[in-house]
């Protein structure tokens, strides 16, 4: 993020890279499927944001560009994370994409860290996250508005999660190991009630 907000050759080469793909029949087809066949499965507040993702798909990515790009890697959870001595290194860079930095911060909270384990830390590591990039030249940003930047991308992890909202009915559970599922499912069922993410779409996306 700091190499994009100083680096004037860096952004020139990112200049071709561009938002997160919407792939509205992917996520929000998934999630209609999710709806209809596997609702005993979700929760009241996964079902209520995914309903409001489906009727509002392009105004709720509109919001999620909002504000100071960077690059980012998009898909960024432990599974796409190793140590090469002592440094962190990235796989998988198939999501990468120019968005708002704190998609990736939020994403990485939901989706990265146990449940316990984001309630425990999220503010903690926001604030570290600000004051690395403000020490490093990077775009000023309170917490405040990180946090409710936090709120509002913690939504997408149901698009996200859209493939593991249906795995129960429609997965072979040998390619699509049960326990991953319940953890992605039981993270994004969390972050999105928690963290309010139906409550922060609808104040920016204004329906």
């Amino acid at each position: 993020h700091l190499l994009h907000a100083n680096d004037a050759s860096f952004r020139r080469r990112a200049e071709g890279v561009g938002p997160q793909i919407r792939l509205k029949a992917y996520g929000a087809g998934m999630l209609g499927i999710a709806l209809e066949h596997c609702r005993d499965a979700l929760t009241d507040d996964y079902a209520a944001v995914a309903a409001y993702y489906i009727e509002h798909h392009d105004a709720v990515h509109d919001v999620w560009e909002q504000g100071a790009w960077s690059l980012i890697h998009g898909d960024c959870h432990w599974g796409n994370l190793f140590v090469d001595d002592g440094r962190i290194g990235f796989l998988d860079w198939g999501c990468m994409a120019r968005m708002p930095g704190m998609r990736e911060i939020s994403w990485f909270l939901c989706a990265g860290l146990t449940v316990a384990g984001r309630r425990r830390h999220e503010r903690a590591l926001i604030a570290a996250y600000l004051e690395r990039v403000h020490r490093g030249g990077g775009p000023e940003m309170s917490f405040d508005e990180a946090w409710e930047l936090h709120r509002l991308h913690a939504g997408y992890t149901l698009p996200a999660s859209a493939p593991a909202s249906i795995a129960e009915r429609f997965r072979d559970p040998a390619s699509f190991a049960p326990d991953v599922v319940e953890q992605f499912i039981a993270r994004a069922s969390a972050a999105v009630s928690d963290l309010d993410a139906l409550g922060a779409l609808r104040a920016r996306v204004g329906a």
